[in-house]
């Protein structure tokens, strides 16, 4: 597998992950006891996460490198994953999705540039970014022949 099919997959599972959520709300709100109310915080949480870091993210990546942010984003992925899958109680799930979110942000922009980095210019760039962009409607579990 090369870096440009790595960066995919990474960028399929951050989509999947943040669109997942949403399909076991029902079993987090009755096992942590979320008030409807707050259950909005496990995906918000992680969105504002992302969101808030992104152009943060991309700076970083282009002044430490995409290659070694990336790698930070996939270490922290796992980390929250792993916080979100045992945490005992709502603070540390929403802790744990604000964790994803961080690890969303340092992985899209360094992802997006290892692409473009790795890929010679012409039609194989324009290969590759389109099977990126596949991968993040694939990640979304949307009909992708619309």
């Amino acid at each position: 597998m090369d870096h440009s099919s790595n960066s995919g997959v990474a960028q399929f599972i951050t989509v999947l992950n943040f669109q997942s959520v949403t399909l076991v709300l029902p079993a987090i709100q009755h096992s942590l006891g979320f008030s409807a109310e707050n259950l909005q915080w496990v995906v918000s949480a992680n969105a504002l996460a992302f969101g808030g870091g992104l152009l943060v993210a991309g700076r970083l990546a282009d002044i430490f490198g995409h290659r070694r942010i990336f790698v930070c984003g996939l270490l922290l992925s796992t980390i929250s994953a792993s916080g979100c899958g045992l945490a005992t109680s709502q603070f540390m799930l929403v802790f744990a999705r604000i964790l994803q979110g961080m690890a969303t942000a340092l992985m899209i922009p360094a992802a997006l540039a290892l692409i473009i980095d790795l890929s010679p210019q012409g039609t194989l760039r324009y290969r590759a970014l389109g099977a990126w962009g596949f991968l993040v409607r694939l990640g979304r579990g949307r009909n992708v022949a619309r």
